[in-house]
């Protein structure tokens, strides 16, 4: 075979952007190697960059994704650190607009090869690295919880919110959940959650105050926007901590300058690529990642499976927001 099949965009706008087109296979350079993906983890970042709402800066004619699964199959000067024929997962630690993931074959830096774990499936490797990772950073790698927290995880039905879920009971922290959906409840406490909020029947103000009896929560992981933060800063302890990971919504987010000044809490914009940019910290994450899937804290939490031919469909699904666990394409 000697074409591949990648997705590119051509303009910023609706799903229907992504298009199919046949390109020769490359060969990878110094560092780089080349997988043939057989599954590709997709985020609702991933719609932001085709919108060109992204943190990174969008490049027309490109493509998407930095987290797969697949087989090497051709290594670039200088790379020892993975071999030919050898299955991996990639960690997402390069921009969207340097590689393409999106393709049948995919070259990648040779420092995204992260380890695939032969007791999940090809789906649950593709869908464990993000999430997991986005979650590590935020609650272990400067949140720095323990048993004594409690943390609120806002929305948690997703893949990075399952993961986070598992993280954070992974330390012993308390976690409170939150879904909109009342049918999602026994499937977050199956994953972890102490509590749900179900947040079209109950504000997460009530929620938070009634589970905590008014004392509120030491951490919020958050990914909505919009007017949310005066309702996440009214339940954080003083000197507590709101980190902000996503754009869910992609609507301006006020302040809440008084309530903000007025308690010491801290808001802290983050993004994984922070994390995994930095090799000395790629090393932390794929230790503890390890960690928690041998021990059976990381469990399966992928809730949907597309086709490679579906991608148009895969972004409206990720944009209809009602997520239950990861979302994953295989390719093949």
């Amino acid at each position: 075979m000697n074409t591949n099949t990648v997705i590119k965009f051509h303009e910023v706008g609706e799903p229907e952007v992504l298009q199919y087109e046949q390109e020769a296979i490359k060969r990878p350079k110094n560092g780089e190697i080349r997988i043939k993906v057989e599954a590709i983890g997709v985020g609702f970042g991933e719609c932001l960059y085709r919108r060109g709402w992204y943190i990174q800066e969008t490049v027309l004619g490109g493509s998407l994704g930095n987290n797969a699964v697949g087989i090497v199959d051709a290594i670039g000067p200088d790379v020892t650190n993975v071999n030919v024929g050898q299955k991996i997962s990639l960690i997402p630690s390069f921009q969207m607009n340097e590689f393409t993931v999106y393709s049948e074959y995919a070259i990648v830096p040779a420092f995204s090869a992260a380890p695939y774990f032969d007791s999940l499936s090809i789906e649950e490797n593709a869908s464990i690295w993000m999430q997991v990772s986005t979650a590590y950073g935020a609650l272990i790698h400067y949140g720095n919880i323990d048993h004594s927290d409690t943390v609120l995880i806002h929305p948690s039905s997703g893949g990075v919110g399952i993961a986070a879920i598992q993280t954070a009971k992974k330390v012993g922290a308390r976690v409170i959940a939150t879904t909109r959906n009342p049918d999602k409840v026994n499937s977050l406490l199956d994953y972890g959650a102490d509590h749900v909020i179900v947040t079209s029947t109950e504000s997460i103000s009530d929620g938070v105050n009634r589970i905590t009896k008014d004392i509120g929560v030491s951490l919020v992981f958050n990914a909505m926007t919009g007017n949310v933060l005066n309702e996440l800063v009214e339940v954080t302890k003083p000197g507590g901590r709101v980190i902000q990971y996503g754009g869910i919504g992609g609507e301006d987010t006020p302040l809440p300058f008084a309530s903000v000044i007025g308690k010491g809490i801290t808001i802290q914009g983050y993004t994984l690529y922070e994390l995994t940019y930095e090799p000395s910290n790629l090393e932390k994450v794929i230790s503890f990642v390890k960690e928690g899937v041998e021990s059976g804290i990381y469990t399966a939490n992928v809730g949907r499976v597309f086709d490679f031919s579906d991608m148009v469909n895969v972004h409206k699904y990720l944009e209809a927001g009602d997520m239950a666990g990861s979302v994953v394409v295989r390719v093949g």
